[in-house]
């Protein structure tokens, strides 16, 4: 999301973010397989594999999995993470330890 008035210039920068993000976490060229190490995350049929079996996750877990994947090697906030995947940026961060938590095991 860019808020005008913005330059052209800031726009094709943003556009080769994304394309160096998603081609750099072994991403096909579809973009619907992220990998890292021995996790798999498939988001054409929302499956997750670890070591080659199958995880189950909730529809939260597998948000915050995937722009953990999405974003991997960058450092993100708090913050940042509540407002992808919860949709409000400042808050109890409880709510974010406890789905970390989920996902280690």
């Amino acid at each position: 999301y860019i808020t005008k008035p913005f330059r052209l210039a800031e726009v094709a920068a943003r556009v080769r973010a994304v394309l160096r993000r998603t081609d750099g976490n072994g991403g096909t060229a579809d973009g619907t397989l992220l990998r890292c190490a021995d996790l798999e995350m498939d988001a054409e049929t929302y499956e997750v594999r670890r070591a080659g079996h199958v995880v189950e996750l909730s529809p939260t877990e597998y948000r915050l999995l995937r722009h953990l994947l999405v974003n991997a090697g960058r450092v993100l906030t708090r913050e940042q993470l509540l407002e992808h995947v919860w949709d409000y940026g400042e808050g109890d961060t409880a709510v974010l330890k406890t789905y970390i938590s989920y996902l280690r095991r």
